[in-house]
């Protein structure tokens, strides 16, 4: 933007240009402030919010002086500037605002306590502005000062107020056989253009204007419809506009003016106000009426934004974003949010990014501070210089837009592995082999030290370990898998860490396992017993019937519980609250696992 700037002062700019003083300083764009009392940036009068800076004259309380400040700008072609001012003299004193040497602007009163936004067309080519405040040689009082901010210019904008009471401030086609009139409507207070067919029933009017937009923008009204319309909303008499040929606006009646915006792409375009009416006669205020037409306008259609830190374990949040260049948006309500089990929490900025189990994810919204600007349809962001920090971005309420980041991941950097993960895991089937292809992710600390099947037969307090030849083929068995896994060099295990078999805990006995020799940690799977018609019993006391099963199976002693329900390879089919029978009509024939209270049968669907 600043390169802008200066090539906008050279004399070769053909893009908006927006000056606003937040720097603190003259810094943001070259201006001829070297008179006997410099205009000076300061944050210290009329805002609520101190921290806006704006420059003001520099001959507070100096009587019989007057304080200068010139910018030069090159428009390659017609446009407008803008800029939002606080006049606030003593008696006597005045502001004054210049363009080329011709006073457009001269005020002796403020008008009241707030700052006013000031417009005004340009011709093509450079032009000087200059503000002026004159002191007379009265004492001073207040604030006794001229205050200017949010300098803007646009070369690619044009405004059409009617002010002149003609069609003169813009070249429309108005040729028709009702062409359109410039009106000062008493009900409305100033000027506008209104359509020439009232009361003249089955008739149109129509007026075009043709524009070039240098770039992807809007176009912008105020329209007044007065035609007839049903209660049902049936339209009689119609107000359209059409965006090259195309309509994008029809309608009846409007309780008043209401403002029209539209996208348009760069490029020439023909838009056209049109009002059409049927067979009736009613001349009363007949007609569509439309004012402030604006051309041009911008389209915010790329967000940079720097300052984004991601979650880091152990670090508080970190909200702090900055603008990538001066525009005319800014960032608010920025939030961090604790994404865990599909429950969003927003944090504090106590909180700390600690839970390998959530997810984590920034909300925020970019504002548009400059009326004349809108968000592109294509608005495109980055963050960073990222766009794929980027997860979501959405219209808030026409000005803002909220945003959402992608989610992030955080792992505790210490040595100390408080979880551990098991993927692969095959429940017993009656018959089956061992399966012993279990595995841990790619990215994990530690790895696997041994994994392998055990029998147990309490008749026989005796404990089988099995090999990839055996079968699962003992009704007297208790069968479990006991995992050994291993630390990576420096990593050591949470002697109370949680373990995850095929992203579950209900296949794991918590009970059993711990620390053993060399830093190594053993953990035991729950038991299974298999039969050839399926699971009996686990220990516990937990029975089913009927087994096999059909849509429907009963478990003896439970209730009002939470039963899971498991395939052959370990994925969780079912999950319901226990009301005197399990619905399992849509399971499909084979063996299935219920898990219920630490307790886990097998059992099989017919």
């Amino acid at each position: 933007m600043m390169t802008a700037m200066l090539l906008a002062f050279a004399g070769v700019a053909s893009a908006y240009v927006r000056v606003d003083f937040e720097t603190g300083e003259f810094n943001q764009y070259p201006v001829i402030n070297n008179g006997t009392y410099p205009w000076v940036v300061t944050n210290s009068y009329y805002s609520s919010d101190y921290n806006v800076y704006r420059m003001m004259s520099g001959n507070q309380g100096v009587n019989n002086s007057t304080s200068t400040i010139e910018i030069t700008y090159n428009y390659p072609n017609a446009g407008m500037m803008f800029f939002t001012a606080y006049c606030k003299p003593s008696s006597g004193d005045v502001c004054k605002f210049y363009i080329d040497g011709v006073l457009k602007m001269s005020a002796s009163t403020d008008g009241g306590d707030y700052y006013r936004q000031y417009k005004y067309n340009v011709n093509a080519g450079n032009h000087t502005f200059k503000w002026e405040y004159v002191k007379d040689g009265s004492g001073s009082s207040g604030v006794d000062a001229f205050l200017v901010d949010e300098i803007m210019f646009n070369p690619n904008m044009k405004r059409i107020s009617f002010s002149n009471g003609d069609f003169s401030e813009y070249a429309f086609n108005n040729s028709g056989t009702y062409p359109w009139l410039v009106v000062n409507d008493p009900s409305y207070g100033d000027y506008e253009m209104k359509s020439g067919n009232a009361g003249i029933p089955n008739s149109t009017s129509s007026i075009e204007a043709t524009y070039n937009y240098s770039h992807d923008g809007y176009v912008y009204y105020w329209g007044w419809c007065r035609g007839e319309e049903s209660s049902s909303g049936t339209i009689y008499d119609h107000c359209r506009f059409r965006v090259d040929g195309s309509v994008v606006m029809d309608k009846g009646q409007t309780d008043g003016h209401e403002n029209y915006r539209y996208y348009v792409t760069a490029g020439s375009h023909t838009f056209t106000w049109e009002y059409t009416k049927d067979g009736s006669n009613d001349p009363y205020g007949d007609g569509f009426f439309v004012d402030d037409v604006t051309f041009g306008l911008n389209a915010v259609d790329d967000i940079a934004l720097t300052g984004f830190t991601a979650p880091v374990w152990g670090a508080h949040p970190d909200g702090s974003l900055e603008l990538a260049s001066t525009y005319n948006y800014n960032v608010s309500e920025v939030k961090w949010y604790k994404d865990k089990g599909g429950e969003s929490t927003e944090m504090s900025s106590s909180d700390v990014f600690d839970d390998e189990e959530a997810d984590y994810y920034m909300w925020f919204l970019v504002n548009i501070t400059d009326e004349h600007s809108y968000f592109a349809d294509d608005l495109r962001f980055w963050i960073n210089a990222d766009p794929d920090i980027i997860e979501v971005h959405a219209d808030w309420s026409g000005s803002s837009i909220q945003v959402v980041t992608r989610d992030f991941h955080v792992s505790d950097p210490s040595p100390t592995i408080h979880n551990v993960y098991v993927e692969g895991f095959t429940v017993p089937v009656w018959g089956a082999h061992p399966d012993m292809t279990v595995n841990v992710p790619a990215d994990a600390h530690y790895s696997f030290y041994q994994a392998r099947w055990v029998c147990y037969d309490p008749a026989m307090e005796d404990a089988i370990i099995m090999s990839a030849s055996d079968v699962f083929n003992n009704e007297n068995c208790s069968y479990y898998m006991e995992f050994i896994f291993e630390p990576e060099s420096g990593y050591s295990f949470d002697p109370n860490l949680t373990v995850y078999i095929n992203g579950s805990t209900d296949f794991w006995d918590s009970e059993f396992g711990g620390i053993v020799t060399g830093g190594l940690y053993r953990a035991y799977t729950i038991d299974f017993y298999v039969s050839p018609t399926g699971v009996a019993e686990q220990t516990g006391g937990l029975s089913l019937w009927p087994n096999p099963a059909g849509n429907t199976l009963h478990l003896e002693g439970v209730e009002s519980e939470l039963v899971r329900v498991y395939d052959n390879i370990g994925r969780m089919v079912l999950e319901q609250r226990y009301e005197g029978q399990l619905d399992l009509t849509g399971l499909v024939p084979g063996i299935y696992a219920v898990t219920v209270a630490g307790h886990t049968t097998k059992f099989v669907k017919e």
